[in-house]
C-alpha cells in the first residue's frame, strides 16, 4: 500500500524531465515542502479537462460521488490497480477520472524484529514519482470537494524487499496515457503491469513519521539500523 508520501519539491520544475506540458500555476501555500503526505491531506495532482492539462489540489482519501458522507474517506486512500477497473468505488473514475500524483517518495514500513520500521523509498537519481491515481467529485454540505486516491500494484525490486505492494508508477509517455480520455482499456490495464520503472533506493528514517502532523527535514534522513550482536558464551 501507500499510506504516506512526501513532495518536497515543486513539481512545476520537473516539467521538462517528462512528456507533460502543464498549464497554470500554483498558490505558494500549495508549493509548501511536505515531508509527511498523510490521508485527508491536500494536494497538488495532475489532471486532464475541456481546458487542457494541469495541477489541482484535491484531498487525499477517495470519496465516491454518490456516498451519502465522508466517513469512509481516510480508508479510500488507495485502490488495487488489479481490481479498480469493476470496484463500484473506483469503476466510474477508472473509465473517466484519471491523475498523476507526484511524489518525491514515499514511505513503507518493514516488519523487523524490533517492531515496524519505517523506510524512505525514493528515485536514485532523485527527481519525481509519478503515481497513476483516481479522482472524484463528491458534493458536500459545504460544496464540491474533489478527492483522490493513489493506485497500488504488486511491489517490485528493491520495494518488493520491504513490503508486497507498492505504487503504481509511470513515466514518460505512459503519464500522457493515463490522463488520456482516449486511451483503451486494455492499453490502461498495461499500464499498470509489471514494468521498467525509475530504479529507486530505500532506507530506514525515524520512526517520528508515524505521528501524523511531522513535518520536520529530518524525517528524510537515514537513521542506523538496529542491529542485535549474539554473544557466545563458552
Amino acid at each position: 500500500m501507500c499510506g504516506r508520501y512526501a513532495l518536497v519539491d515543486n513539481p512545476v520544475n520537473h516539467q521538462e524531465r517528462t512528456d507533460l506540458s502543464l498549464f497554470g500555476e500554483l498558490e505558494l501555500a500549495d508549493l509548501l515542502p511536505r515531508y509527511n503526505v498523510a490521508p485527508t491531506s491536500r494536494m497538488p495532482v495532475v489532471v486532464e479537462s475541456e481546458v487542457g492539462r494541469g495541477f489541482e489540489v484535491m484531498r487525499w482519501g477517495l470519496i465516491p460521488g454518490w456516498a451519502k458522507d465522508a466517513s469512509g474517506a481516510a480508508r479510500m486512500i488507495n485502490a488495487r490497480a488489479e481490481t479498480a477497473a469493476e470496484k463500484p468505488a473506483f469503476r466510474s473514475a477508472f473509465q473517466r477520472r484519471r491523475c498523476l500524483v507526484p511524489a518525491s517518495g514515499y514511505y513503507e514500513w518493514m516488519t523487523t524484529q524490533d517492531g515496524k520500521q519505517p523506510q524512505w523509498i525514493h528515485p536514485r537519481d532523485g527527481g519525481l514519482l509519478w503515481f497513476a491515481g483516481l479522482w472524484e467529485q463528491w458534493h458536500s454540505p459545504d460544496g464540491p470537494l474533489r478527492t483522490y486516491a493513489i493506485l497500488t500494484k504488486t511491489a517490485e525490486g528493491i520495494a518488493a524487499e520491504i513490503h508486497h505492494r507498492m505504487p503504481a508508477l509511470l513515466q514518460g509517455e505512459e503519464l500522457l496515457q493515463w490522463l488520456d480520455p482516449g486511451t483503451a482499456p486494455l492499453h490502461l490495464h498495461a499500464l499498470l503491469q509489471p514494468r521498467p520503472h525509475p530504479e529507486l533506493a530505500a532506507y530506514p528514517v525515524t520512526r517520528a513519521v508515524n505521528r501524523v502532523g511531522y513535518e520536520d527535514p529530518e524525517a528524510l534522513l537515514p537513521v542506523e539500523r538496529t542491529v542485535q550482536a549474539t554473544l557466545d558464551f563458552e
